[in-house]
């Protein structure tokens, strides 16, 4: 009996081991996501940042600072003109904004930005569809309403 009782502390405490050996990896991973973010290194960021996120996939801080990296990828993508690139990115943060309010807030104001692209090179259509999710996002923000209802307008879609 006594036998048994070391054998499952040993795998306890190996176990444990392991759980923080994990923790540190990821904490270190993230670490230095945040530190290629900083620096505007958006690439090596995504990458050590999804990397700490695969060791350690319920880790809120880890997903918090992905969704960041990935909302400057969409931001630069948008910058460039590359719309499709820029709501690929957003369209990434939505598995991992949750309930965290901030995120929300600012993937919104992103879909918001990229719509208005759109309806500037005359895309109304696509920014209908970018608007209609910003606005799930956020269904109390009356500009974003008044956004999408305006691209609406201008893609001949005036019941809706």
């Amino acid at each position: 009996m006594v036998m048994r009782v070391s054998c499952c502390v040993l795998a306890f405490a190996f176990s444990a081991a392991v759980i923080f050996a994990e923790g540190e990896e990821a904490f270190r991973l993230n670490n230095e996501g945040v530190e290629s973010l900083g620096r505007g290194e958006l690439q090596d960021a995504v990458a050590k940042l999804e990397a700490a996120r695969r060791v350690d996939p319920r880790n809120a801080t880890v997903a918090s600072n992905l969704a960041s990296a990935y909302l400057r990828q969409g931001e630069d993508a948008l910058r460039k003109g590359e719309l499709k690139d820029a709501a690929h990115w957003c369209d990434r943060v939505m598995g991992l904004a949750g309930k965290n309010d901030a995120l929300m807030h600012n993937l919104a104001a992103s879909y918001n930005d990229i719509a208005a692209a759109h309806s500037k090179a005359g895309g109304y259509g696509e920014a209908v569809s970018l608007l209609e999710t910003a606005v799930s996002l956020r269904p109390g923000n009356m500009v974003l309403k008044n956004n999408l209802g305006i691209a609406l307008y201008r893609d001949n879609r005036r019941a809706e």
